[in-house]
């Protein structure tokens, strides 16, 4: 297997969101990641929250611009999200999960005390990465597996600017 990345969620939606604080870095990762031929992962656990943030964050521009969502809108918004799902689902391979995980994810309680990012850890060392990329500080400084952030990998990898 060549050179692998799991990204965390937060990546993922950095990459497709241009308003967020990390969406230069991830884009950079991304794109001239893939041109070096990296495997993007994404932990299965994420994909929920995925979907929900990205339809949360149409809705909320729609708001913050119109003042209201209107059905039309919603529908409209949750289908930017299957549109997202789509993409990333394109870019990266989804790390599945199973009962095995869940234990391993139980294992860190007292280590880290975020389910939600234990099982990011337990895909973690279920896909064997070269890293785990994330914006999560505490994530960063309670995985067993290289944890950086975009910047760092993209360093990491030698991608330009």
């Amino acid at each position: 297997m060549g050179k692998s990345v799991l990204c965390d969620v937060n990546i993922w939606l950095d990459f497709y969101f241009g308003d967020r604080k990390g969406h230069d870095m991830a884009r950079r990762l991304v794109l001239q990641g893939q041109k070096q031929g990296l495997m993007f992962m994404v932990p299965a656990s994420c994909l929920s929250d995925f979907f929900y943030i990205c339809q949360a964050s149409f809705k909320k521009g729609v708001l913050e611009r119109y003042g209201a969502v209107s059905d039309e809108q919603g529908i409209a918004a949750r289908e930017g999200a299957w549109a997202a799902m789509e993409s990333l689902l394109r870019i990266a391979t989804v790390v599945g999960a199973d009962m095995s995980d869940a234990e391993i994810a139980l294992k860190f309680k007292d280590v880290h005390r975020d389910y939600e990012d234990d099982l990011v850890i337990a895909a973690a060392l279920r896909a064997k990465p070269d890293c785990l990329v994330t914006r999560d500080a505490k994530l960063q400084a309670k995985s067993p597996v290289l944890a950086l952030t975009a910047e760092e990998a993209c360093a990491y990898y030698g991608l330009d600017a």
